[in-house]
């Protein structure tokens, strides 16, 4: 006799996604949400939750956040998809990374201009941004080193369609370190103890 899999709720059971990986390269992206916030530090820092908006990736973060909540509801946006920008420099004037992030969304939206003088970053919601996005090394389960793709720089969606980008050099796993850490996830629950800075000129953590 064989095993009943129905008794055992094959029927409501989600299939466990397939998802490709994504590559190293630039996008252009969607900004899902953006807020300041404080960094551990006490640093202001803006941070902008984003996904793919084009081509044959689109949605990828969406669709995987959407799929892994089914069963894990208090995971939130995948760390892989934020970039996090300090506002001010040591010395307390605006951060150049700053400018470049708030001008690439105004280069990629025709017409739109950030208030610099009543900022709010709630009107970066909706807007398109190109991102380069570029490997990490990590340690998996198994000891065996995995890539990420995680977001690193913003540019102009110009700039990602004409190809105009470089594509960072991967961000190698530190061996003397990898068997402290635990093994990475791509979504997880997120606090404003962030490992894994991306544009920060002077990282807060």
């Amino acid at each position: 006799m064989g095993i009943n899999l129905r008794a055992k709720g094959y029927d409501n059971v989600e299939e466990r996604g397939n998802f490709e990986r994504l590559p190293a390269g630039g996008y252009v992206c969607n900004i899902i949400d953006a807020e300041i916030t404080n960094s551990k530090s006490g640093n202001q820092m803006l941070k902008v939750l984003i996904d793919v908006n084009e081509g044959k990736f689109a949605g990828y973060f969406k669709k995987q956040f959407d799929h892994l909540r089914k069963t894990k509801p208090e995971l939130k946006w995948a760390h892989d998809a934020i970039l996090y920008q300090n506002l001010f420099d040591r010395d307390g004037n605006v951060n150049g990374g700053l400018k470049s992030l708030l001008k690439s969304v105004e280069r990629s939206n025709f017409g739109f201009t950030v208030n610099v003088e009543d900022f709010d970053e709630k009107t970066l919601r909706g807007k398109l941004l190109g991102v380069i996005f570029g490997d990490k090394e990590f340690e998996k389960s198994n000891g065996e080193v995995g890539l990420s793709a995680y977001a690193r720089f913003p540019r102009s969606a110009e700039k990602i369609r004409e190809g105009d980008f470089q594509i960072p050099e991967v961000v190698k796993l530190d061996k003397d370190d990898a068997s402290k850490q635990a093994p990475i996830q791509m979504y997880k629950p997120l606090t404003d103890d962030h490992d894994d800075p991306t544009v920060l000129d002077d990282p807060p953590f």
